[in-house]
């Protein structure tokens, strides 16, 4: 059975990108898709 951690995944990561975009920050994106701890 599939408990839908893909598809939850998808949505935070695109969220986040999304963020990133507008606000500039990638080197935070690039930080927080590595999971790094600041």
């Amino acid at each position: 059975a599939c408990s839908g951690h893909g598809y939850k995944f998808g949505a935070a990561v695109g969220r986040r990108v999304a963020a990133a975009v507008g606000d500039g920050d990638i080197a935070g994106l690039k930080a927080w898709l590595r999971a790094e701890v600041a």
